[in-house]
């Protein structure tokens, strides 16, 4: 369990946002994340979710309207 002065220090951290340019300080980050990305949206069905990795499982494992390349496609297969 990290100690008061290793979360003081975390605060002071600098961070670079994940989804923008922003950059600020750790302690700032989760408000910007609300202000900024909330609840995160699938950008090929449109679901909404609560958190990034929870987008993250859906498109990889979920999401029925995500395309992916064939991977025969170098062979000669003309499908999406």
């Amino acid at each position: 369990m990290p100690d008061k002065g290793f979360k003081n220090d975390m605060k002071t951290l600098p961070i670079i946002c994940s989804y923008c340019p922003w950059n600020g300080l750790f302690k700032d980050y989760e408000e910007h994340l609300k202000v900024k990305h909330p609840n995160p949206i699938c950008e090929f069905c449109g679901e909404r979710f609560n958190s990034t990795t929870r987008l993250d499982e859906h498109k990889q494992k979920e999401c029925t309207k995500i395309t992916v390349p064939c991977p025969l496609k170098e062979f000669g297969c003309s499908e999406p």
